[in-house]
């Protein structure tokens, strides 16, 4: 299939002045139509520029896989985002947790330093034998 240089270029896209240089020099050959114009065969162009024409739609390729890698590190980014505004409210939340169980604990051993004193005297009460817990020795006897 016979082509124009302007569909060459469009189609391949390939530079109009590259495709003249390089009929001009004989690496490309061509067709010269009845009314003076050139045209080039779809195979010709394949030949000649076929490593990159490949490169070309590897690149349409790339781009492509890239756009589409750049949607998924956006969806990720924004899972992301959510993610550590809920672990920053969940972390608010435990430190108030932790502030308001701290003032319990230091209520709770505020009355347990004195419960727990009550319950030492206790013990020590009755360990003493029941009569010394009501006589008590005067301080002349005992010296």
């Amino acid at each position: 299939m016979e082509i124009s240089i302007t569909q060459a270029s469009e189609t391949y896209g390939l530079n109009r002045t590259m495709l003249y240089r390089y009929m001009d020099n004989g690496t490309l050959s061509f067709t010269k139509l009845p009314n003076g114009k050139r045209a080039l065969n779809c195979g010709e162009i394949e030949r000649v520029f076929g490593e990159r024409l490949k490169s070309s739609k590897n690149d349409e390729t790339s781009q492509t896989v890239a756009l589409s890698n750049v949607q998924f590190l956006e969806s990720k980014v924004s899972l992301m985002e959510d993610t550590i505004k809920r672990l920053e409210k969940e972390n608010e939340r435990l430190q108030d947790d932790k502030q308001y169980l701290q003032v319990r604990l230091d209520a709770a051993e505020k009355r347990g330093d004195k419960t727990l004193y009550l319950l030492e005297y206790h013990q020590k009460q009755s360990q003493l034998p029941w009569w010394k817990s009501i006589w008590k020795p005067s301080v002349a006897a005992t010296a």
